[in-house]
């Protein structure tokens, strides 16, 4: 389980740092729920830095003054210097009395820290320097001096590195503009390539920037990398002889990247969360297909199954499409027993299908598609005639998903709109009905 903590500036340093190994809290309902091996996040209150740590060990106590003479202050963020004036009424700046008495204090101990600070005001710094090196060509210390002082002198530059158990392992450095970011340098230790670091970076800049996308240059070296990492390549040039790739990743394909690694798979879940979830298509949704075996159908935004697992069975050929690489591969494995079934990573807007469809659907999925008339079009484009078209669009009105722990700009759909954008595009609007969450709209191709 993942916690998440904020602290003070000085506390968030010390930790960093490794001056400081365990964190006093009270032992609330919150704190309760914490489990030795369990991950905690901190977020420093001033900064967009944060710190992981793993916890070690739970110390518990009915009072801060138990835990003071119990535990060894150096390790609960005093100096040598303080040790002597150091009391357990320090808490007292933080909890009541009343809460202290009600429930208890805890040390949490942590072990594997790591961090990833802002590092522009000593970038500079022969330790911070040397992580620019996998990225410069021919990388002599004037010219790392040089670039690095470039980006410092640029106040639009972010620059962060990633420490890991006090050492600097990892860079990246970006600019934001229009809700995008734009990556100007990444790089990763030699010795430490091929653990995942370069993600870690990038899942920070989504997760603490909340852009709608990232861009990155890149060449045959690292290419890989970044498709494996969910970039798609949006165009290709070549300069002073060498390819040249500039890619792209939207912060939904993030997010459910995000999700099939938290194990989050709707199509696995209890039956009380199902039923949740039909609250915005369910069986009816379903029906308004009218399938058969010889039908071709089409899902846009095909997720992990959680429809397709209903509708496969009923129909000839079924496609889906999705722009998560890791959804689509938990899909395959959900969705293994269906001979008919073939599924792509891509955006639906720019795939060529090669084909056309009996029916398309779609549910939760067009609130992430912002020119929502482009894609009706579309949709009236990979129609038969006498095709049938049945989508689901959300109520909620709000301009952003929140987790808790990051945030997906949406683009909310409305029915009167819904409506427009399906006349535009030359189908016939059959059926609007609504469920507890969604509007349901049921077209047809003459």
């Amino acid at each position: 389980m993942i916690h998440y903590m904020n602290l003070v500036p000085t506390a968030f340093v010390k930790i960093a740092d490794g001056n400081k190994t365990i964190e006093l809290r009270l032992n609330d309902e919150k704190r309760q729920r914490i489990n030795v091996e369990d991950t905690v996040v901190f977020d420093c209150s001033s900064t967009k830095d944060i710190i992981t740590a793993q916890i070690s060990g739970l110390h518990k106590f009915s009072n801060f003054k138990e835990l003071y003479n119990a535990l060894p202050l150096e390790k609960c963020g005093y100096t040598v210097a303080e040790l002597d004036t150091a009391h357990y009424t320090d808490m007292e700046q933080y909890y009541t009395k009343e809460q202290i008495k009600k429930y208890g204090a805890l040390g949490i101990e942590l072990c594997n820290v790591s961090s990833i600070c802002d590092v522009k005001e000593i970038i500079t710094e022969p330790d911070i320097l040397k992580l620019l090196a996998p990225s410069v060509y021919n990388p002599t210390e004037e010219r790392l001096l040089n670039r690095s002082k470039k980006y410092q002198e640029d106040e639009n530059t972010n620059i962060y590195a990633y420490k890991d158990n006090g050492e600097h392992k990892g860079i990246v450095i970006f600019k934001i503009a229009n809700n995008s970011a734009t990556i100007l340098d990444i790089a990763v230790k030699p010795e430490y390539q091929g653990q995942g670091i370069g993600s870690i970076l990038i899942d920070f800049i989504f997760d603490r920037f909340e852009v709608d996308n990232i861009t990155a240059e890149t060449d045959d070296d690292a290419i890989g990398f970044y498709k494996k990492y969910g970039f798609t390549v949006a165009n290709t040039k070549v300069e002073f002889d060498t390819k040249r790739y500039v890619c792209v990743c939207e912060s939904v394909t993030h997010h459910y990247d995000l999700l099939i690694d938290e194990n989050n798979d709707p199509v696995h879940d209890p039956k009380p969360l199902q039923d949740y979830m039909d609250k915005w298509d369910g069986q009816v949704f379903v029906d308004k297909m009218e399938l058969n075996k010889d039908k071709s159908v089409l899902e846009i935004g095909v997720g992990t199954g959680r429809l397709a697992i209903r509708v496969a069975h009923l129909c000839g050929d079924f496609y889906g499409v999705d722009i998560s690489q890791k959804t689509i591969e938990r899909a395959k494995e959900n969705l293994t027993d269906f001979k008919n079934v073939t599924l792509n990573c891509a955006d639906f807007l720019s795939y060529e299908f090669g084909c056309t469809f009996d029916v398309v659907y779609s549910s939760l999925t067009f609130m992430h598609i912002e020119d929502k008339q482009k894609a009706i079009n579309k949709v009236a484009t990979l129609l038969k005639n006498g095709g049938r078209f049945v989508l689901s669009i959300d109520k909620n009105q709000e301009r952003f998903i929140d987790t808790g722990t990051r945030k997906i700009r949406i683009f909310s759909d409305t029915p009167e709109e819904i409506k427009t954008h399906i006349a535009n595009s030359c189908l016939l609007l059959i059926e609007h009905y609504e469920t507890e969450f969604a509007h349901i709209f049921v077209a047809t191709k003459e």
